[in-house]
């Protein structure tokens, strides 16, 4: 067996050792796993200095390292990404102690085997052994943040590749663009974007967009309430919509301030902000724009874990960041920042139906970490379904049928009722129709978007406001659906 061995490391003035080695119970390879330590009792301790890759309070093993503590009593908590049951214990250091302690971590499920690749897109991270905490995190790619328009520069955030036969894939293929009007995530899915590619893209207008985009780029709007988002929408220049990110986590993280703001009436309290932006999304689809969800966790700008918020794309002939996001464009995803959602048939189908056959059945494959009490089924922006898991385990992972009456969209959801913040997996869409009929456009929802233009009327350019207006109005005429 090999074992992938990093140098000591200490904390000041250390009094003893423990040499920690990783292994999988099944096979005794060694694997990567981040963890966190706490004094017994106390909150988590500052990572700097140990393990690899470190972040406020974790860092990484990579197989196997030596640590050098302070004496007393720790806690310890290990994680291996979703796929591996998380391990907690505790162990004392003394003075002049030389310890040893071997994690065996068990899987619960093989994502790599089902077509699932992970990626956490909101990413700015630098430094060495960045794959370890991509394999840590059970993460297969991340693009990179580069470049971040500060309101008057492109400036070079620093980056990491990983190597080219590496098991996971990341490197400084991203640019972000956030200003008081959008906040906009650039890839380019083939090399490093350059600042010469993002010169004309500083604003966010939807023409130098459109240009970038018929040169390969991919364009995910990083945050749903972007007063801009109507304008993306109607100029067709968006690849996928960020629907979880950070400020889902927990109660303690400070909503945003930009954006179009919710009604407090609808969307208050510590889910309030997400909620809202899943209500944006919710209407995208309803308005009949097939866009995929997308995730993403801002490690680097804050201190959360890489893949804390996630996406994965299923594809199953061999992974290639293009191939990602051609998967990413086909629906064929799901978003998380906790339970796992693997329905079968996979998200994205699109199907067309007879009169006398509109019944649709799923089953599901179901991970999770926290508690789970109900599986949704999300219909057209309404709860269509509302599953307990004992009812899920009793029908032998089999949702009761969806009727697909009509033309319409779903989507699958779990929620985690007991965490602080909103912690849910939800599928990308599922869409039906009519075997001679038209996809779904929702007046309603076709309002919505003109009723955010003209709030906008005093932030956006005028030229701006008017070819949306325009888009939003032809398809409001031509809606089907209330």
């Amino acid at each position: 067996m090999v074992v992938c061995a990093v140098p000591t490391v200490q904390a000041a003035r250390p009094d003893g050792t423990l040499e920690v080695t990783v292994v999988t119970a099944d096979s005794g390879d060694p694997v990567a796993a981040r963890v966190q330590l706490s004094r017994s009792g106390g909150r988590p301790l500052r990572s700097r200095g140990l393990g690899v890759a470190p972040l406020g309070d974790h860092f990484y093993v990579d197989g196997q390292t030596e640590l050098g503590l302070r004496r007393g009593n720790y806690e310890f908590e290990l994680t291996a990404g979703p796929e591996y049951k998380p391990i907690t214990g505790r162990f004392e250091i003394e003075r002049r102690a030389s310890d040893s302690k071997r994690v065996e971590m068990h899987r619960v499920v093989r994502l790599n085997e089902e077509g699932w690749a992970g990626a956490d897109l909101l990413a700015a991270r630098g430094g060495q052994h960045l794959d370890a905490a991509l394999r840590g995190e059970g993460l297969r790619y991340t693009p990179l943040t580069r470049w971040r328009w500060d309101g008057g520069n492109w400036d070079e955030v620093p980056s990491a590749e990983s190597a080219p036969d590496a098991p996971v894939t990341f490197g400084p293929w991203a640019a972000r663009a956030r200003t008081e009007l959008g906040d906009l995530l650039l890839v380019n899915p083939e090399e490093p974007i350059t600042r010469e590619q993002l010169e004309p893209v500083s604003d966010g207008g939807a023409d130098a967009l459109a240009d970038l985009r018929e040169r390969g780029v991919r364009i995910v709007a990083a945050d749903a309430a972007s007063w801009r988002l109507p304008v993306w929408l109607a100029a067709d220049v968006l690849d996928a919509v960020v629907v979880i990110d950070p400020s889902d986590q927990s109660t303690g993280r400070k909503a945003r301030s930009w954006g179009r703001p919710p009604d407090r009436d609808f969307y208050s309290g510590a889910r309030g902000p997400a909620l809202w932006r899943e209500s944006i999304y919710f209407h995208i689809l309803s308005a009949g724009l097939p866009i995929p969800p997308a995730a993403g966790s801002n490690t680097g700008d804050n201190e959360l874990p890489l893949g804390s918020c996630r996406v994965y794309a299923r594809r199953f002939d061999g992974f290639s960041r293009q191939g990602w996001w051609d998967a990413l464009a086909d629906g064929q995803a799901m978003v998380t920042n906790g339970p796992l959602l693997r329905p079968i048939p996979a998200p994205g189908e699109r199907y067309r139906l007879m009169d006398d056959n509109t019944e649709v059945t799923l089953g599901l494959n179901l991970t999770t970490r926290s508690k789970v009490d109900y599986l949704e089924v999300v219909k057209n922006g309404q709860v269509e379904h509302s599953v307990s898991l004992r009812e899920l385990a009793d029908a032998r992972g089999e949702l009761p049928a969806i009727d697909c009456s009509g033309s319409g969209w779903f989507v699958l959801r779990a929620i985690a009722m007991d965490s602080p913040g909103y912690e849910r997996g939800m599928t990308a869409p599922y869409y039906y129709q009519p075997l001679h009929g038209e996809p779904r456009v929702s007046r309603a929802s076709c309002e919505f978007f003109l009723a955010w233009l003209r709030e906008a009327e005093d932030r956006l350019p005028a030229d701006e406001i008017a070819a949306a207006q325009r888009f939003w109005r032809r398809r409001l005429a031509a809606a089907n659906a209330p």
